[in-house]
């Protein structure tokens, strides 16, 4: 076993890539392990949770209040475990071994913009984007730290606001804010496409600047106030947020939801539903939000920030400092849009 005082920053990284090399023989893409002491419940006796994700495929167990005699344990799988999962489990057992929460507490208590945890912290070794994170993060709050795996050193990429342990099985388990734009060079050439994203249709981007400009005009005449329209991953219909709702869910509902969809991910390479598709249970993921304020229209994707102009189509401005919410769009946060404290601007390349 690993002596934990003897873990340097780049002991503890190279120990986590080479599980994750293990990990990635084990089947397609997302790809986790994951365990804690005390998962989502608040009790001091609660035990141990640990759970394995290959693809859409997961595994996952929990012994819940071991000293009462009603204690038993639940196993969870997914319909196409396979025998996969097992040797997921075997790669808990050796990061268990190598005592690899303890460690991480004692190498991330010496990383800038860490809080220590304790043991109680979900500790998550994740495959996505051909890029190697650690997910940290406590049981009882949607907030992690999300560190990228690079060469001999963690690096900080974001705070996730979901809840792993809620969601492990899901299509995608990344669900970063406050993204920071200085790990982009740390990153796969996958996860710096995924997360700098590109215009890579010219012709699609126009298009999707010409008719939303064409319903714009429209709506100007019958308000002058902001809105906003959210199209979700799996809904064919529109959440509208306006003053004159009728006269504009009228002009929107005129709009082709899935031409608007496949214009936006034809344009910025994006894939808006297969990898997202929580629907309007969890944070708005996969959601397209339009909003116009005056004639000015932005488009929100994750965290991802554009302008849209009917000449230049789709242009990447920056990141959210925060995910907008599910179909439940207020007025204060679409409005919060047209305020240069929403996003960071993206640093010129």
């Amino acid at each position: 076993m690993t002596k934990v005082a003897q873990l340097s920053e780049t002991d503890y990284v190279r120990l986590l890539l080479d599980h994750a090399d293990r990990l990635r023989k084990l089947g397609s893409e997302p790809l986790a392990v994951a365990c804690a002491t005390n998962k989502f419940n608040d009790g001091d006796d609660d035990d141990y949770w640990s759970a394995v994700q290959i693809g859409h495929g997961y595994w996952e167990q929990s012994l819940f209040f071991e000293n009462e005699s009603r204690n038993h344990s639940t196993a969870k799988h997914s319909d196409d475990a396979e025998p996969a999962f097992a040797l997921g489990r075997e790669i808990i057992v050796s990061l268990e071994k190598e005592e690899w929460r303890r460690a991480g507490e004692d190498i991330l208590a010496r990383v800038p913009g860490y809080y220590p945890g304790g043991l109680g912290y979900i500790y998550a070794l994740i495959i996505q984007y051909d890029q190697v994170w650690l997910w940290v993060g406590a049981p009882n709050d949607p907030e992690a730290f999300l560190y990228a795996c690079h060469s001999s050193e963690l690096v900080l990429t974001a705070i996730d606001k979901e809840r792993l342990d809620q969601f492990i099985g899901a299509p995608n388990l990344l669900f970063p804010e406050s993204f920071r734009q200085g790990s982009l060079p740390f990153l796969s050439p996958t996860a710096q496409a995924h997360f700098r994203p590109r215009i890579t249709e010219q012709a699609a981007s126009q298009e999707l600047g010409r008719l939303v400009d064409d319903v714009v005009t429209q709506l100007r005449r019958v308000t002058a106030t902001p809105v906003a329209f959210w199209l979700a991953p799996c809904d064919p219909d529109f959440v509208i947020k306006a003053d004159n709702t009728v006269a504009v869910s009228k002009i929107i509902n005129d709009l082709d939801p899935s031409k608007l969809r496949q214009l936006f991910e034809r344009a910025t390479g994006l894939d808006t539903q297969e990898n997202n598709a929580r629907g309007r249970a969890v944070g708005g993921a996969g959601g397209i939000v339009f909003t116009v304020i005056g004639m000015a229209v932005t488009v929100v994707f994750e965290i991802f920030v554009f302008s849209l102009d009917r000449t230049k189509g789709l242009t990447f401005e920056g990141y959210s400092h925060r995910r907008i919410p599910n179909g439940q769009i207020e007025g204060h946060q679409y409005l919060a849009l047209a305020d240069p404290g929403f996003f960071e601007p993206v640093a010129s390349s």
